[in-house]
């Protein structure tokens, strides 16, 4: 895997793991704005794996974890892989791929966070073809 592309990768996983925690956490603040705190890490892990508040942001996490796997010292995978989770990735955030359910919650979470809008831009620049 050339070095280059591997490290846009890391790049790019990096960058989404903090455009998902923001996703995260304001989704987590609107969850327990109607139903009360879910504070235990614990608690906040089972609303993320089985709530279906939470189903949207699978999509975000998903990938991430397809990177991970990619990008593993032990079982590195073959460059095309990870041309092919760059290509998604990019697809994902611009709005041709995925759901409609994640594109509304998405660009929603987007408009009310100036932050999770800059590291979109960032990462939109950074998998531009």
């Amino acid at each position: 895997m050339p070095a280059e592309s591997t490290q846009l990768a890391r790049t790019i996983r990096q960058h989404l793991l903090e455009l998902h925690k923001l996703l995260l956490d304001a989704e987590r603040a609107e969850y327990e704005r109607v139903a009360g705190a879910a504070t235990p890490p614990a608690t906040l892990l089972q609303l993320l794996i089985a709530d279906p508040q939470f189903d949207w942001l699978r999509q975000v996490s998903r990938l991430i974890v397809a990177l991970d796997e990619a990008l593993s010292i032990r079982k590195p995978a073959p460059p095309e892989t990870l041309q092919r989770l760059l290509q998604q990735s990019r697809v994902l955030l611009e709005g041709a791929g995925g759901e409609a359910d994640f594109q509304g919650k998405y660009r929603l979470a987007l408009a009310a966070s100036p932050e999770a809008a800059r590291l979109h831009a960032e990462l939109l620049s950074l998998l531009a073809p």
